[in-house]
């Protein structure tokens, strides 16, 4: 039984850490367009299906360490875990956690971008065997 936990463990841990890493690239796309970061984290975290509702949730701009970096997001998240055997024998469940920080890097000068606002289709689309001279 415990075997089967310490897996299910694992792979939840996995879970919810890629979810706050995601929730973490969103807050900060959020403070690039200048729209509500809890909300952003939340759909974020919610499409993800690793965090339940009764889940803690923290979404921190401008964390400690990047109080110069506008951009900065920190998320926190800690999750009931949900163990098939431990879950008999304890009252209340353990709590898995992860931290994410996200934010942009400067590293250059961009020598093409796409502008548009249709939303199913992408400004430049690449496929095997393609060649693009810009």
């Amino acid at each position: 039984g415990l075997a089967v936990d310490g897996t299910e463990w694992v792979l939840q841990k996995r879970s919810v850490q890629q979810a706050a890493d995601s929730a973490a690239i969103a807050g900060v796309y959020s403070q690039i367009a200048s729209e509500d970061l809890d909300n952003s984290v939340n759909n974020s975290l919610t499409r993800s299906g690793a965090v339940s509702d009764d889940s803690s949730i923290q979404a921190i701009p401008n964390p400690p360490g990047y109080e110069a970096d506008p951009f900065a997001v920190k998320v926190r998240v800690a999750v009931p875990a949900r163990m098939t055997f431990s879950s008999m024998f304890l009252k209340h469940p353990w709590a898995i956690s992860a931290e994410a920080t996200a934010s942009v890097v400067k590293n250059g000068h961009y020598c093409a971008f796409a502008l548009g606002d249709m939303d199913d289709q992408a400004g430049v689309v690449l496929r095997a065997n393609s060649e693009v001279v810009l």
